[in-house]
């Protein structure tokens, strides 16, 4: 089950940053637009690798309407400050891969959940760079 929370959060951020993506303004709007076309995309990999990995080692199945479901109920509560906001959902990212990596997963989910929390941070940190 953890594996569709993380399919969820992943979704999430996907499609706000793509919303992001397409709506961001100002000075910095390449350098920003380009940032946020890098990470909707990149969230749309950890999906697919996470759904992925959740069919082929559960061979469970998973309702796209109830991760997209899920996903709007959270978005529809985020609020326009694209980057203050992506930080919130990036940095919960990182918390629930890291909780997730110490659970009973083999060690090749474990490894690619840290990879992308890995992954992540150096985000987190970039995000940090533009709420200052």
């Amino acid at each position: 089950m953890e594996l569709v929370n993380l399919a969820i959060l992943f979704r999430v951020i996907n499609l706000y940053t793509h919303h992001a993506h397409n709506m961001i303004k100002g000075p910095t709007f390449f350098e920003d637009h380009e940032f946020f076309a890098d990470l909707y995309e990149k969230a749309d990999g950890f999906y697919d690798d996470i759904i992925e990995r959740y069919v082929g080692t559960t061979g469970g199945d998973i309702k796209l309407t109830h991760i997209l479901s899920e996903a709007y109920k959270v978005i529809a509560k985020a609020d326009d400050d694209y980057f203050k906001t992506t930080q919130i959902f990036v940095e919960h990212a990182v918390k629930k891969l890291d909780a997730a990596v110490k659970m009973n997963f083999s060690e090749g989910t474990k490894n690619l959940l840290q990879g992308m929390s890995d992954d992540l941070e150096k985000t987190i940190y970039k995000l940090k760079r533009k709420n200052i």
